[in-house]
């Protein structure tokens, strides 16, 4: 609320301005003009101008001998639903060249109170995700009740207990992991690029380098995931007290590290073994030797 030296007049029929009602005095100035586009920035509502009133009871600053008079004071809020009315107090002297202007607002008194309450959320358990990681959930509980069996505690207290303890041990999804998807997505992304460029068979020179940096990309990102992922699953085995040879399971799987191609050119790029085999077996079931051979396991076997 306040002097904003400001006339906002009285608003057109065709504007399109929900901040301001149709009441009003006078003709718009360009302070008008700025406090409307402050409340259309700030979405406040100018109370003043959504409550009809007979013509002397609008304005609200008086000149020097009363020659003009305006309405320039004005209630502004976020929420008109709460504003009853806004009006000129006439039966009051100030002592000013400015009139009172007052709004009546209603107050839920019940929905302030429960806003100020602070509601404890409840704990949702994926338990889907704790049936993963039960040894875990186990070990922490027992540490847990070890500390409460001294103390006798209530069902309440138990209770509480196993669901922190449920809520601590499954994982959440939090801006790491969010961090992570986001990650794997892009490496996605690069890897469909770098298909599309090798595929290309007359690459320009810009393109080249395109396919240069971007298959170093994709190996060092590769590199990082494969690394990070491994020091989570050391990190769970730790922690769920299991032995050391468990973490040697991790990633323990044979690679081919190296294969030819029909024309005898050696490669150790992972997509590029992946289609290597690809053809070779889409030839293998193609070719008629084999598909006679089968014929005549069939026969056999009927």
């Amino acid at each position: 609320m306040g002097d904003f030296n400001a006339k906002i007049g009285v608003k057109d029929e065709d504007e399109e301005n929900e901040w301001i009602g149709p009441f009003g005095i006078g003709t718009r100035n360009e302070r008008g003009e700025k406090l409307i586009d402050f409340c259309t920035a700030n979405r406040l509502f100018v109370t003043n101008s959504f409550f009809k009133k007979p013509r002397p009871r609008y304005w609200t600053w008086e000149s020097p001998g009363g020659d003009y008079k305006n309405q320039i004071d004005f209630i502004l809020t976020t929420d008109k639903t709460t504003i009853q009315n806004t009006e000129i107090i006439t039966k009051v002297d100030i002592g000013s060249d400015h009139r009172m202007v007052r709004s009546r607002m209603t107050i839920n008194k019940k929905l302030t109170r429960l806003k100020r309450i602070k509601k404890k959320k409840p704990l949702k358990i994926n338990t889907r995700q704790l049936e993963k990681v039960a040894p875990s959930f186990q070990i922490k509980l027992k540490n847990k009740f070890d500390i409460l069996r001294n103390e006798k505690p209530s069902i309440e207290v138990m209770n509480e207990t196993i669901r922190k303890c449920a809520a601590e041990v499954v994982e959440k999804p939090n801006e790491t992991t969010k961090e992570q998807n986001a990650e794997d997505k892009l490496i996605e992304e690069l890897e469909q690029r770098r298909k599309e460029l090798r595929r290309k068979d007359n690459k320009t020179g810009p393109e080249r380098v395109e396919y240069i940096e971007t298959n170093k990309t994709v190996k060092k990102k590769r590199r990082a995931r494969a690394r990070r992922k491994r020091k989570e699953f050391i990190t769970k085995i730790l922690e769920q007290k299991r032995g050391p040879k468990e973490t040697n399971k991790y990633g323990n799987k044979k690679k081919i590290a190296k294969m030819k191609d029909k024309e005898g050119r050696e490669t150790s790029d992972r997509e590029e073994i992946l289609e290597i085999c690809k053809s070779f077996y889409a030839t293998l079931y193609e070719n008629s030797i084999y598909k006679a051979n089968r014929a005549q396991r069939k026969c056999r076997q009927g």
